[in-house]
């Protein structure tokens, strides 16, 4: 096994990385790194419907989608994030939580934090989830890649507000996120630890106890990932237009009318789209049939055809 640490704390470089040694690599992998804030869906979820997107929007947060399923989770510089990669053979389970947890969890009883299995594949501490994990097989390397997440201190108000789309309603198929009460685990800590002397532990027991050796990233590495996140991770095509087909319904009141909104989205762009003003249609719904949901155009596109910048910001709030 080898044990490394990200030298970024970019969202897309690090779930760029995960793919890039999964693919690319054959050794045992345990890849720590630290993101600033962003928002991760699940590889099957509608982003969208996943994420306050105007929030994210405002507050320059990006949204990301990562290769395995589950549900969404909050990243900021609080969280810890660890991924195991790992080979499998034709007797061994390619996807098996426990085995690749079970280190993780004797690492967290080693420092007395009182971590315990939930039902659902997460971590919890005194019933609260501060662990979600998901898997991914690469069937054509008989590789598996499991990621998890470890709240340590994170902003968990903020967490709450980006994630949580509220007043809309979304019709599809796509795999919805289960929400539960989640804590940080600082507190339970008999030492009084930041993150990230913390994750240096947690990479030095891997070091130690599981017998893998240190490795850094060369150039080599580095240039793949960066490509990588050129051409997948960081493009529209795979954060939202990767979503599965959706309806979404919304309204919203403002200056003593009430606005509503239906639309049909397919890989990310709007097939059908209906606005209503007061049960009237207005003309802005054939402009924007056809278009992608690109925050900044449909932003431009929307004030162009209303010339009012507060009804704009609310309709564009409303289409994502």
């Amino acid at each position: 096994m080898i044990s490394l640490v990200s030298p970024s704390n970019n969202i897309f470089f690090n779930l760029a990385a995960e793919e890039y040694f999964l693919k690319n690599f054959t050794e045992n992998i345990a890849f720590f790194y630290i993101n600033t804030p962003c928002v991760v869906v699940g590889k099957h979820q509608n982003a969208l419907a996943e994420s306050n997107y105007a929030y994210l929007q405002e507050n320059n947060i990006p949204l990301a989608r990562r290769l395995s399923g589950g549900g969404t989770v909050f990243h900021d510089a609080g969280n810890i994030n660890f991924s195991f990669i790992r080979n499998f053979t034709e007797s061994a389970k390619s996807v098996d939580f426990r085995s690749f947890l079970n280190p993780v969890m004797d690492f967290l009883h080693s420092v007395e934090v009182p971590a315990e299995y939930s039902d659902r594949n997460d971590l919890l501490v005194e019933g609260k989830k501060f662990s979600g994990n998901a898997e991914h097989v690469h069937q054509q390397g008989k590789r598996t890649l499991h990621h998890g997440t470890i709240l340590f201190n994170s902003e968990l108000d903020k967490l709450g507000v980006a994630i949580t789309n509220k007043d809309k309603n979304y019709t599809h198929k796509a795999v919805a996120s289960v929400r539960s009460k989640v804590a940080n685990i600082a507190s339970y800590l008999k030492e009084n630890l930041e993150v990230y002397p913390f994750t240096e532990r947690i990479m030095n027991h891997f070091l130690e106890k599981e017998g893998a050796e240190h490795y850094t990233f060369t150039k080599e590495d580095l240039g793949k990932i960066e490509q990588l996140v050129k051409e997948k991770f960081d493009t529209w095509e795979w954060n939202i237009g990767y979503s599965p087909k959706y309806r979404l319904d919304a309204d919203f009141e403002q200056n003593g009318s009430v606005y509503s909104i239906h639309t049909s989205v397919l890989k990310g762009v709007m097939d059908t789209c209906e606005i209503k003003r007061d049960s009237k249609a207005m003309d802005l719904s054939k402009c924007l049939e056809g278009e992608r949901l690109e925050w900044n155009s449909i932003l431009k596109l929307v004030q162009d055809k209303t010339m009012d910048p507060e009804l704009a910001k609310n309709l564009t709030q409303r289409l994502f």
